[in-house]
């Protein structure tokens, strides 16, 4: 407590559960009181129902900068843009997101999109490809773009029957069969190559 602090990270429900602890050891109101340089808490929401700002605004006063983030362990997805009531999405973070109609995540083989052509008000679940070593990853994030440019969205609950576990990937949809080689030089007729990797059917383990 005696170490200088400017910025917080994390879930909500722990940077609360730190500063209330603070806050009772030090019988300080606010933490800010504790940490004058305390400039920025960026947290985040274990569901989209979750609603800590007026909490962590109690604790922290209003010189504190507070902003939602969406961080998953493949990537950062988002952060508030406080001017608008948004959280903006970091397309430009070296993570390559896919959208599934929240209406079509249920299917073997879901319409994916790309940013430029989600459109607002329709509920999507967030897939995503990123250097943390995913290729596809559905990750059960559910959002509603109110805009595209700039790509601003809210969090919304994730309809039941596109939740199916934890372990969420996208299947690739089936491919054409293919006539077999022709003999050629007394080489008999072959089927092409059966196995096949394909990223789109890879699970990830994001445990």
């Amino acid at each position: 407590m005696r170490t200088p602090v400017t910025c917080f990270v994390g879930p909500a429900d722990r940077v609360v559960s730190v500063l209330d602890q603070v806050r009772w050891i030090t019988g300080r109101e606010r933490v800010a009181e504790l940490w004058p340089d305390l400039t920025a808490v960026l947290y985040s929401r274990g569901s989209p129902q979750d609603d800590w700002a007026p909490q962590l605004l109690e604790l922290l006063g209003e010189k504190v900068l507070l902003l939602e983030t969406c961080f998953l362990p493949e990537g950062p997805i988002a952060v508030e843009d406080p001017r608008r009531g948004c959280l903006v999405l970091l397309f430009d973070h070296g993570v390559f997101f896919e959208f599934t109609p929240a209406a079509e995540a249920g299917k073997s083989d879901p319409a994916r999109h790309g940013l430029a052509e989600v459109e607002p008000g329709v509920v999507y679940e967030i897939a995503l490809s990123s250097p943390a070593g995913v290729w596809a990853c559905r990750t059960g994030v559910a959002v509603r773009f109110e805009r595209r440019d700039p790509p601003l969205f809210h969090l919304v609950p994730m309809p039941a029957p596109a939740a199916v576990d934890n372990r969420k990937i996208l299947t690739s949809p089936p491919r054409p069969p293919q006539a077999p080689h022709r003999q050629i030089a007394g080489i008999p007729a072959a089927p092409p190559e059966k196995f096949v990797h394909t990223p789109w059917l890879t699970p990830v383990d994001r445990g």
